[in-house]
This record gives C-alpha cells, structure tokens and sequence, in this order.
C-alpha cells in the first residue's frame, strides 16, 4: 500500500481499489462497464477532454498488449476474468500503463 501513496491515483485504480464504492456488487463486469459508462458519458460532454483520451489510450495500448480489437478488448477481459481475479490484474495493467507514460 505505501507504493500506491507515492503516486496520484487515476480515477479506474481508485474504482479497482474499492469497487464497491462506485458499484453494487463489485464485480469486475460492473467496475468494467460502469468505468465505460463513466468515460462514455464524459465524452458526449467534452470529446476531448484528458481523461477521455486517456481511458481511450490506456484501452488501445491494452488491446495492443493482449493482441485483441480494440473494440472487443473490455469484453473479452470481463470473460476470461471473471472467474478469477480480473481487478487485481487489470489494476497491474492500469498501472503499468500510467508508468510507461503512454
């Protein structure tokens, strides 16, 4: 924990971090499609704003590393991961993703 106090969190790992804060159940389907809905509707407001291009790159370089459409890449996580533990590994691609500065 003292690793994640050394940085500003983005909004998806403080959702990852307490998903039932921001979700009913918790699950990392809900933390996936509320955190899409979240960027979504912020992108029918302000199309450009920086944290819509960064969920929108953070999803493209995701894509690029588990070598899946962009387009289906979320969905694809919500299937494989759902039986495991999807957060704490997408949490690791979030971070790793914000430390290649990217």
């Amino acid at each position: 924990m003292a690793d994640l106090q050394d940085h500003q969190l983005s909004f998806p790992e403080a959702v990852f971090l307490r998903p039932r804060m921001y979700t009913h159940g918790g699950t990392f389907g809900e933390i996936i499609a509320f955190l899409d809905g979240y960027y979504s509707g912020m992108a029918k407001v302000d199309p450009d704003a920086p944290p819509v291009d960064e969920w929108a790159g953070f999803r493209e370089w995701l894509a690029r590393k588990l070598d899946a459409p962009w387009s289906e890449v979320l969905d694809r996580l919500i299937q494989v991961e759902s039986g495991g533990d999807g957060s704490r590994a997408m949490l690791e691609h979030i971070q790793e993703f914000r430390a290649s500065g990217k």
